[in-house]
């Protein structure tokens, strides 16, 4: 239908997006693009693909998006999120995710002073991609955890990837003084730990 024909007028309505899946949309469309713009595989578009689903500012983006559309379709009976697969996941193997997670980041950042920045931007990758498997499988239980959980990560991939960034931290005794690498890592542990609670 032309809508420019007499008679017809285009009507347009303010809605309210209680979900927030517009603005989280065009996040993670954002996120793509610089992750696509980002990349130096520009003749390998399988590598380039793998650079985009790993980074993970895509990761957090893609997880939050999910997020809200699962809570959409939950509310109207869809079937993105099954309620008796929401029901029948057992706290063990909830724990045991949660277990592997911690883990894995002891193992990839526990010498964290040692590493190439190279080794330090793989090992932030490949976790960012374990945080998202996390997510799909539990992300509705842990929304607020895991979107700060996201934040600290991206603070360290971008301490990683200009030192100049390095904010300062307060001590013990209440003085402030330059926050290192392995500050950033406590701070993404202390997240992970959230999880537990």
């Amino acid at each position: 239908m032309n809508y420019a024909e007499q008679g017809h007028e285009l009507a347009a309505t303010i809605v309210e997006d209680k979900y927030g899946i517009i603005p989280l949309a065009n996040d993670l469309l954002l996120a793509v693009h610089y992750a696509e713009l980002s990349s130096t595989n520009f003749d390998d578009e399988e590598a380039r693909r793998n650079d985009v689903t790993t980074n993970l500012a895509v990761a957090d983006a893609l997880s939050q998006f999910e997020l809200s559309v699962a809570s959409l379709s939950k509310d109207l009976g869809g079937s993105l999120i099954h309620d008796d697969e929401v029901t029948t996941t057992d706290n063990k193997a909830r724990e045991d995710a949660i277990e592997e997670l911690d883990t894995s980041f002891k193992s990839l950042f526990g010498k964290v002073d040692t590493y190439t920045r190279g080794e330090l931007l793989t090992s932030v990758a490949t976790f960012g991609t374990q945080v998202n498997a996390f997510t799909q499988s539990y992300g509705d239980d842990y929304r607020d955890e895991l979107t700060n959980l996201g934040k600290e990560l991206t603070q360290l991939e971008t301490a990683i990837d200009d030192p100049a960034t390095l904010g300062h931290v307060r001590v013990d005794g209440g003085e402030w003084q330059r926050a290192t690498l392995n500050d950033y890592v406590e701070f993404v542990q202390a997240r992970i730990h959230d999880l537990y609670i």
